[in-house]
């Protein structure tokens, strides 16, 4: 059990406990489509660049869940400047990510260096 402890470790911090989840800003608006439909958009992220203001045009992309569309794009015709936006959160998500990928290639090293050994006989 000994030579796996640093992987225990490893698996144990980025597995373990949890901090308090971020608070994180969410937009909510009510935009016209072409069709003159109103429709629910949602901003999950930190504004940067232009804003958005009652009366605005604006272009919005993004996907629909449950009816709602979340942005992940936009611009705004009335000011003549993009809405970008970051999320917050995806650091953590690529770390662990990345963290599996050394535990795996760990483990594949491990594998291959015990598939090559062989007890010396003397006879």
């Amino acid at each position: 059990m000994l030579p796996f402890r640093p992987m225990m470790v490893l698996m144990a911090v980025i597995f373990g406990q949890r901090q308090a989840p971020e608070w994180q800003d969410v937009i909510v608006l009510r935009v016209e489509d072409a069709g003159g439909r109103l429709t629910e958009a949602r901003i999950e992220a930190d504004l940067h660049g232009a804003g958005v203001r009652l009366g605005d045009h604006v272009t919005l992309w993004g996907q629909y869940r449950g009816g709602v569309l979340i942005v992940r794009r936009g611009y705004n015709h009335s000011s003549g400047a993009d809405i970008r936006m970051s999320a917050s959160g995806g650091v953590t998500q690529v770390a662990q990510s990345f963290a599996i990928l050394v535990i795996i290639v760990f483990l594949l090293i491990i594998c291959s260096f015990m598939s090559s050994f062989r007890v010396f006989t003397p006879f």
